[in-house]
């Protein structure tokens, strides 16, 4: 068959028709035409159960993924949480080296026209009674070795809080801890007496 490419439907039907296809008994039937209309409308999908399987599927998935990106970015929150309080107290206890060379003893009573003087080294929270002691001590050796002969008398004073377990009321006390009154001698050794 030549030039098929150049004839219209309906001529291309009855050219087939007319060969050696009808001899065997297949007759071809022409195509209904498709209205202009109809082109362009969508005919209704049907929905399969393995098309809503799918779908579940694919919104399983996304729900998880939701839930995981969520879980992320909790453990990233937490995370630069962490470090910035492992910064900060690291800045802290920098800033406390810096304090801790700074001990300051200081004059704060005399009586008897200075013959009865009070020296006193304020303290830092979060530090113990013994740390305290043990980071001061150059300071009051010092002091003690300018002058001698003296009676000494070394008070430490601790904030110490109670928390009464009825009414849930914290009291806060002063506490003093006296040491007893030694007498510092030319020959004496500082550094037993403390």
């Amino acid at each position: 068959m030549w030039g098929y490419s150049r004839k219209k439907k309906s001529e291309l039907i009855d050219c087939l028709n007319k060969s050696d296809v009808i001899g065997q008994g297949r007759a071809i039937q022409p195509v209904p035409e498709v209205s202009k209309r109809t082109i362009g409308v969508q005919t209704e999908r049907r929905r399969t159960d393995n098309w809503v399987k799918k779908r579940q599927k694919k919104i399983e998935k996304h729900r998880r993924n939701k839930e995981e990106e969520k879980k992320k970015e909790d453990r990233r929150r937490k995370n630069r949480e962490k470090r910035k309080r492992k910064k900060e107290r690291k800045r802290r206890i920098e800033e406390n080296k810096d304090q801790e060379e700074t001990w300051e003893l200081r004059e704060t009573n005399n009586a008897i026209r200075g013959f009865a003087k009070k020296y006193t080294i304020e303290g830092r929270g979060g530090i113990d009674s013994e740390s305290f002691l043990t980071k001061v001590k150059p300071h009051v050796i010092a002091l003690l070795s300018k002058n001698r002969p003296t009676k000494v008398i070394l008070v430490l004073t601790c904030v110490m809080e109670r928390v009464e377990i009825n009414t849930e009321e914290v009291i806060t006390t002063n506490v003093p801890f006296r040491s007893k009154t030694g007498i510092t001698v030319e020959e004496d050794d500082v550094n037993e007496f403390y």
